[in-house]
């Protein structure tokens, strides 16, 4: 066998070698080529050796990467934090409203995404569970119609759909 770039190829070099002492080394794992080829590799790290590491932590990155994801830090109101099936229903709900076409996909698309700028996801599905809960009669959905601190999370939220509609549909 013998090292190749930090990979053990065994039999390989044997099939596009005519014979001799490196068809031997590649076969058998014996002779002076293999030797010195595992010496060197055991003596320095190699090239792929360093490669493989992350520089800031020293752990080994995984195989087939050549260098660790670049961090990116993005602005509060860009946090990407609606999961696709609460943005995907509301884009089901858009567009039943505004027309099955391609122009309403984008523009309701846009404005779940303006909305998700504004308002972060836990105060959404605080505002549309409120909502849901108002559409029954009783009395009982009276109290998140009449509380205040209801209203307000509500208002929250229909202001970041004004926003929106300003922003992506006119």
């Amino acid at each position: 066998m013998r090292r190749i770039a930090g990979l053990i190829v065994a039999g390989a070099l044997v099939l596009g070698s005519s014979g001799g002492a490196l068809a031997q080394t590649a076969a058998t794992g014996t002779g002076d080529s293999g030797a010195s080829a595992s010496s060197a590799a055991s003596s320095s790290p190699s090239p792929a050796t360093l490669a493989t590491t992350n520089p800031a932590t020293g752990q080994p990155l995984p195989v087939g990467v050549s260098r660790p994801a670049q961090q990116v830090t993005m602005p509060a109101g860009l946090v990407n934090d609606y999961p696709t099936v609460a943005r995907a229903d509301y884009v089901f709900a858009c567009m039943a409203a505004n027309g099955q076409t391609r122009l309403s996909l984008e523009k309701c698309s846009c404005s779940i995404d303006t909305i998700a700028t504004i308002l972060p996801y836990e105060k959404y599905v605080e505002a549309e569970t409120i909502l849901s809960v108002g559409q029954v009669a009783g009395q009982q959905a009276e109290v998140f119609r009449a509380t205040g601190m209801f209203r307000d999370m509500v208002a929250d939220l229909r202001r970041a759909q004004a926003e929106a509609e300003v922003t992506c549909f006119y």
